[in-house]
């Protein structure tokens, strides 16, 4: 899941549960192009509803595949970056938009 923005509002907390255990964490991602990567096998995931704080809100998130990340990165769409094992993953937009 990738969080393409949000502005205005209250909620929208992720939660991730391991499907074996009562276990799991609670966050919210806050910083657009903030990504998230689950294996739908061994976590139960979901995300609180949003409220609008003062009048409108939003929040943007794409979902896709693995599959679909690593077809981006082939077109060179996007490039993923990883300084080392176990590091964060990084994926940006190979261009600057118009």
């Amino acid at each position: 899941m990738l969080l393409v923005g949000r502005h205005g509002i209250k909620g929208g907390e992720t939660r991730v549960f391991d499907v074996d255990s009562p276990g799991g964490q609670r966050f919210t991602l806050s910083e657009p192009w903030s990504l998230l990567l689950l294996d739908d096998q061994r976590v139960i995931h979901e995300t609180t509803p949003i409220q609008p704080m003062d009048g409108e809100g939003w929040r943007d998130t794409l979902v896709v595949t693995f599959i679909a990340l690593l077809e981006l990165a082939k077109e060179t769409l996007i490039e993923i970056t990883q300084a080392e094992a176990f590091a964060p993953i990084y994926v940006r937009l190979a261009y600057t938009p118009n």
